[in-house]
């Protein structure tokens, strides 16, 4: 399982701190703007601009009446056990299965099914080789 969702962890943090980046830069003062940040000095210019029929600020405050509203979609399922329990399991692995197994599978690759299917895969293959 480690093998598996290790690296896309690994790979959703560095997406995060991506996001942390972007809000650190938007945010931090610039001394040449009278200590005003890239977020104040977006917002100044959209409200200095409101009334001068610019198209692209126009379209910040349309409001949608039904913007996210589906009336016709399903209402989901309540899910309240929704709990996983990992057993521990001690797999005894030689470095020979450990290399085949890294040269045989790419743990970032998108299955279509959340890794289930890649997991599944390095299973039946651990499964196979210690046989």
């Amino acid at each position: 399982m480690r093998f598996i969702y290790f690296a896309y962890i690994l790979s959703t943090c560095q997406e995060l701190a991506t996001i942390e980046f972007r809000n650190q830069w938007n945010n931090h003062c610039l001394s040449a703007q009278n200590g005003q940040t890239l977020l104040q000095l977006w917002h100044t210019g959209v409200i200095n601009n409101m009334a001068q029929q610019n198209t692209a600020v126009d379209s910040i405050f349309e409001l949608h009446e039904n913007f996210g509203v589906d009336h016709g979609g399903p209402l989901p399922d309540i899910q309240t056990r929704n709990n996983v329990v990992i057993p521990d399991i001690d797999v005894g692995i030689n470095d020979t299965a450990l290399n085949l197994m890294h040269r045989t599978f790419d743990p970032l690759q998108n299955d279509g099914n959340y890794g289930i299917d890649l997991f599944c895969s390095v299973v039946t293959f651990l499964e196979q080789y210690q046989l």
